[in-house]
């Protein structure tokens, strides 16, 4: 019996033992055993958007982003599950051992771990390495709020016809090294200097060109974009939550080693910057209903989607300029101009008798001339004697007690806003009568920016057609009437005296295209190229003229192969919404002569931000033609 018990109480004891084994050996399997989460339907969205993955027609998996030392896996850049199971083995690595390498590639994708921490049950926030270079450079408790920024188009670009757009990071006052030093987020083309023109556009269609993410200092860009490509900006502080903005600021940190193909039309700064907000927000914010997405429809996407906030107009050195002037007396214009007639010798002396305000405002003029000659090619000697005149306005500035050095105000227009702005794209349709005879006419053209469209504040009067169709209807008759591929038009003016500056207007385009609405039976495809000068009479009237030529295929026994082209007119806003536009055509043949005249004349009429009547007439001495079209804009 006592045998029995000491064996009962051995047996009882080796149980516990083997159950303690047991446990014990459970726990640390259970503490060392990380489950994978399955890819719900929720987070294999999310993780296939934030990681740039399309779904092929196929039924594969294609990537935006070039470079494959991008991915983790190596099949990574086009197996979306392949990825996920490398990310997420990193986490686990990491969990047990903390090494610095799996360390490294956490912090290399804060969006990724951000994206997956909910849905881990073994890494928590409090399991993250400290990122210290991510930390530094983003300080991601202290970004306010995020703003989208605008900067108008210059015509020394042909990629920035239509604007361009970048993110900037507003930080908290007390963060003034962040606020100065690294704020910006930018999206570009990787473009040497030493590219053609030719091939610079066609590598800009084809997407020819690799393109990233850079962060940079906010200064910088705004003084770049303001000061030195002479463009307006615009400000929109962005309507996000507090977590929408750590997803842009973690996701384009991510970024910063992705490379994207580059297309002007469609996967241009537009897109990429855009889809970043609209990762963040699910909004639908790159729609369109074309190939092409530009700049300036950002702003009208966000507004209809609600994410507009505060606008803030920041004006060009030459937006500025201009205005500043305009606010000179007849006097005090005299005086500034005088200074640059003047021998070097004289001017010396001469500025120390110009008040502050026309110091600043000539300091302000030699800026821009310089800026225009560091856009273009750079003439030494041009150069050289703009510098030595700032320093002579300098130098009299240094002289003056500070006190009386107050810079002359600028005047902030009304109606500085982009989102009143017409869409994009529009659609016209009326009638057109020639002859006695009445017809239907419909237009299509991409991108609404002609002579006679609202233009923002401090922009020339311009056109820039990407593509435009027309198809007349006469009888129950289709014909084409007009095609254009491309269409620029720059009417430069300037409030100095034209011996003060030398910008030119100019005009090109390659169309298909009659002489005029009276003829039917002369279309010609060509290519035609003018320059000229253009002045502005006062705030509302500018009148231009412009000579050159046209290359086409024979037109008529009264035109051959070439004609030079010739045309004088003015573009009058005589309200707000109405416009005017007149003028008189003149082409000859360069062998026959017989020159042909036209006079014309276009009325534009906004009915509201998206409708417009155009009313239009013209005649060549014996026939006069005219139209009345509707036109509804879109994006």
């Amino acid at each position: 019996m006592v045998t029995t018990m000491k064996t009962m109480k051995k047996q009882l004891v080796r149980g516990l033992l083997f159950l303690v084994c047991v446990c014990t050996i459970h726990t640390a399997y259970a503490k060392t055993k990380y489950d994978i989460p399955p890819l719900t339907e929720d987070l294999r969205k999310q993780w296939l958007t934030l990681n740039h993955y399309k779904h092929t027609w196929r039924g594969n998996y294609q990537n935006e982003i070039n470079n494959e030392d991008y991915f983790l896996a190596v099949t990574g850049q086009i197996d979306p599950y392949e990825e996920y199971l490398a990310f997420v083995n990193v986490l686990q690595r990491y969990r047990t051992d903390k090494n610095k390498e799996d360390a490294a590639t956490i912090c290399r994708f804060p969006a990724r771990t951000t994206l997956l921490i909910p849905h881990l049950k073994w890494f928590k926030k409090k399991h993250r390495p400290k990122c210290k270079e991510f930390n530094k450079l983003n300080n991601l408790k202290k970004i306010k709020s995020i703003s989208l920024l605008f900067a108008s188009g210059y015509f020394d670009s042909p990629s920035s016809y239509f604007g361009h757009a970048l993110l900037k990071f507003n930080y908290t006052d007390d963060v003034l090294n962040q606020k100065a030093l690294d704020a910006s987020l930018n999206y570009g083309a990787d473009v040497t200097d030493s590219e053609g023109s030719p091939f610079y556009i066609l590598n800009g269609l084809t997407g020819g060109y690799q393109a990233n993410y850079k962060r940079n200092n906010n200064f910088i860009h705004s003084h770049h974009y303001t000061n030195t490509q002479i463009r307006d900006l615009w400000e929109y502080k962005l309507s996000l939550t507090p977590a929408q903005i750590r997803y842009i600021v973690e996701h384009s940190w991510e970024l910063r080693n992705a490379q994207f193909s580059y297309y002007f039309l469609n996967d241009n700064c537009a897109h990429r910057i855009i889809k970043l907000v609209e990762m963040a927000t699910g909004k639908n914010l790159s729609k369109t209903h074309g190939f092409w997405l530009l700049p300036v429809q950002l702003t009208q996407h966000l507004q209809q989607q609600g994410l507009i906030g505060e606008e803030t107009y920041i004006p060009s050195l030459k937006t500025t300029f201009t205005e500043k002037y305009r606010q000179l007396s007849k006097e005090e214009q005299k005086q500034f101009i005088r200074f640059f007639d003047e021998t070097p010798q004289i001017q010396e002396a001469y500025a120390q008798t110009l008040s502050a305000k026309l110091l600043f405002l000539i300091l302000n003029q030699l800026d821009l001339q310089v800026a225009k000659l560091t856009i273009s090619k750079k003439d030494e000697e041009a150069l050289n004697n703009l510098n030595r005149q700032r320093a002579v306005i300098l130098g009299a500035m240094l002289k003056r007690p500070a006190a009386q050095l107050e810079r002359p105000s600028f005047k902030k227009k009304e109606g500085t806003t982009l989102l009143n702005n017409k869409p994009s794209s529009v659609i016209q349709a009326g009638t057109i009568h020639r002859k006695k005879t009445t017809g239907a006419l419909l237009r299509y053209q991409i991108a609404n920016n002609d002579l006679l469209t609202q233009r923002l504040p401090g922009q020339e009067i311009s056109r820039f057609i990407m593509g435009a169709a027309e198809v007349e209807v006469q009888k129950g008759n289709i014909s084409p009437h007009k095609v254009t591929l491309i269409d620029i038009a720059n009417i430069n003016t300037n409030p100095l005296p034209s011996r003060l500056t030398k910008e030119y207007s100019w005009s090109i385009n390659i169309d298909y295209t009659a002489r005029n609405l009276t003829c039917t039976k002369c279309k010609t495809f060509g290519i035609e190229s003018k320059l000229g000068k253009a002045a502005r009479l006062n705030d509302s009237l500018a009148v231009y003229g412009l000579t050159g030529g046209r290359l086409h295929h024979k037109r008529t026994d009264h035109h051959r192969y070439v004609s030079l082209e010739a045309e004088t007119g003015g573009v009058w806003d005589i309200n707000t919404t109405t416009k005017l536009k007149a003028g008189v055509d003149i082409s000859v043949d360069p062998i026959k002569g017989n020159p042909e005249y036209l006079t014309h004349g276009t009325l534009a009429l906004d009915i509201t931000k998206n409708k417009d009547i155009r009313l239009h007439i013209e005649n060549n001495g014996h026939t006069t033609a005219a139209t009345a079209l509707l036109g509804l804009y879109f994006n």
